[in-house]
């Protein structure tokens, strides 16, 4: 056919062989494998317990077969099926590609990995957009990557749905799944191959777990599971020390340890109240009606416990605890008990724990609270060496009551108090003090020792103390008293205890020169010495300043000052008193009438305005 037809016919068969082979080159056109398919498709969970969001790793061979090219922007389905939990949307972000063959670019490297380019979810179905499979910086490479054919063993892409992809693992435990499998797997095809292949995959396994990790006695272990056969009204809990066959009884020889009940998506919710049968702890073991145990995957350690008899307690009081669970025969000493993290210097009851573990009721641990220890709560640990428990102790100080609720100076007051060193005493002056407030300066109640009875209980009368710098209302009207006895324990009072405030009120504020004025005065000294016949009084002196007395009052300036600290008097100002703020001072006479307790006579100074003269002008007007 040597003509020019057929010369440009061969010319043409020759560019289209050339150009195809170069397609097939390039990887734009693939062959494909005779009875290829998707391939084999190998599905793995991790993790692998039910109802947890797992990552599933889909890993698709082609076998001898090799597999199908999917080019960029093709899509690759996955189904799972009805026991999985798939969200209504999944990012990109959240489910990656990789493939061991790519082609379709210059200079693509394979095994990257990558984001899915788009997703799509339809119910179970999962549609992934394939993207360039080498989408990186890499300098040699161009043009989209596509996941290539394979002809041979080896070839493999692998799609990711890490946990962001929020997958649920079925909600109970199943066996692991094969390509015959339905409901409890998934299935793979993709856009160069509609036949959906079904994955094998790993077991799901059901789970128990418990918390806290450690507890003493009389606590409640909360044992949870999942993955367990559906329904179950009573499924028992038993603590073993091993962790590789359930075991039939209990910790403690007993039949089971606890129980719980199990729904119908198989999630079990049970407890143990630990007691002295559970001391051993060990491994948990959930059992369903089916007779399927699961273990815990961490052992259970029942600690040591301390339980004082009263949680609060008093500086030099005895503490008495009841120990469980502790080393038998171990050593307790005073050092390895602490409180608010200050060892004892000794301990008063047992010092060596019984065979059992566990102290006895007629032989508890014991020990004395340091008189050291503030008020507030404090930690309290207890070790042999081996165990520790701790407990809170709330300390508080030992009261002293002080009736009346309030008084002045000079009047007679009670004060007493309980739990204080049987038949021992308060020393005189140091052993029941006063203070005002925060202030440091403090003034001595009692003038002689107080003693205190076999039942550790006190009573003392006495005037209330009358040193201005301690009681005065200047310092504070809020009086506490402290009482230390022989035997280093404290008391003190509460806030409810006030000193009367001294006040003096004028009436009027504001006098003209001659004018009277009344002065009504409260808290000031009463009479408490009945060897004078003075009585208790104040009087009123006027001055230029404060304090000051340079203006002579007219007529009768003391007055008398009554029972419950209260008076009133009238004075006159003088004539000759000229304008402005005047100063009226109030002093009563406590160092006559206070008796050894008074240092000083109380005053106490308010101010008074005298005003400008005004001249009149009578008639206003005249006319002549």
């Amino acid at each position: 056919m040597n003509t020019k037809v057929g010369t440009s016919f061969g010319l043409a068969l020759l560019m289209a062989i050339a150009a195809i082979a170069t397609m097939f080159a390039t990887g734009l056109f693939t062959p494909k494998p005779t009875h290829a398919a998707i391939g084999v498709v190998t599905t793995t969970v991790t993790p692998a317990t039910a109802k947890s969001t797992g990552q599933y790793t889909i890993a698709v061979t082609g076998g001898s077969a090799g597999i199908t090219a999917i080019p960029v922007g093709g899509t690759i389905t996955v189904t799972f099926g009805s026991k999985f939990t798939v969200p209504s949307t999944i990012a990109t972000s959240a489910v990656k590609l990789k493939a061991t063959v790519v082609s379709g670019g210059t200079g693509g490297i394979a095994g990257r990995l990558n984001d899915a380019e788009a997703i799509t979810v339809s119910g179970r179905a999962v549609t992934i957009t394939v993207p360039d499979m080498d989408d990186t910086t890499n300098a040699t490479a161009y043009g989209d990557q596509a996941i290539a054919a394979s002809t041979s063993v080896g070839a493999t892409f692998t799609v990711i749905f890490t946990q962001a992809a929020g997958i649920v693992n079925p909600k109970v435990k199943q066996a692991a799944q094969t390509s015959s499998s339905t409901t409890g797997t998934l299935t793979v095809k993709s856009s160069t191959d509609t036949t959906a292949i079904t994955s094998s995959l790993t077991e799901i396994t059901a789970f128990t777990k418990f918390t806290p990790t450690t507890a003493a006695r009389a606590a409640t272990l909360t044992v949870t599971g999942g993955g367990f056969n559906a329904t179950c009204a009573d499924c028992k809990i038993r603590l073993n020390p091993q962790a590789d066959t359930a075991p039939t009884t209990g910790a403690g020889g007993v039949a089971f340890n606890g129980s719980g009940t199990i729904d119908a998506d198989g999630v079990f919710a049970g407890s143990i109240l630990l007691s002295s049968g559970t001391k051993a702890g060990g491994y948990v073991w959930i059992t369903d009606k089916a007779g399927f145990s699961k273990v815990s995957s961490t052992a259970f350690t029942q600690k040591a416990g301390a339980t004082p008899r009263s949680t609060s307690s008093k500086p030099g009081s005895t503490v008495t605890v009841d120990l469980v669970d502790y080393t038998a025969a171990a050593t307790m000493t005073a050092g390895n008990t602490t409180v608010a993290g200050t060892a004892l210097s000794a301990l008063t009851g047992m010092t060596t724990v019984p065979s059992s573990g566990s102290s006895s009721s007629l032989a508890p641990f014991k020990f004395v609270l340091p008189t050291t220890v503030g008020e507030g709560v404090h930690k309290v640990s207890i070790s042999d060496g081996t165990k520790a428990a701790v407990f809170d102790l709330t300390v508080t100080l030992r009261s002293v009551t002080v009736t009346p609720a309030s008084a002045v100076p000079g009047q007679a007051i009670t004060l007493s108090g309980d739990g204080y060193t049987k038949n021992g005493t308060l020393a005189a002056t140091t052993g029941l003090v006063m203070k005002a407030g925060t202030v440091s300066t403090t003034a001595a109640v009692n003038s002689a020792a107080v003693s205190i009875d076999s039942t550790g209980s006190w009573s003392y009368s006495t005037i209330f103390p009358i040193l201005e710098a301690t009681s005065g209302s200047g310092v504070s009207s809020t009086i506490v008293f402290t009482a230390t006895d022989s035997g280093s324990l404290v008391g003190v009072s509460d806030t409810a205890f006030k000193r009367t405030a001294k006040s003096v009120t004028l009436s009027p504020t504001t006098i003209n020169p001659g004018e009277a004025v009344t002065v009504t005065v409260a808290g000031f000294t009463v009479d408490s010495d009945t060897t004078d016949t003075t009585g208790a009084e104040f009087t009123v002196t006027l001055g230029t300043t404060s304090g000051a007395s340079d203006i002579t009052l007219t007529g009768t300036s003391a007055f008398p000052i009554g029972a419950d600290g209260t008076g009133t008097g009238t004075v006159t100002v003088p004539t000759t008193v000229t304008a402005g703020t005047r100063y009226v001072t109030v002093t009563d006479n406590a160092l006559t009438v206070g008796g050894s307790t008074a240092t000083t006579n109380n005053s106490k100074t308010v101010s008074v305005t005298v005003p400008k003269g005004v001249i009149t002008v009578s008639p206003s007007s005249v006319s002549t």
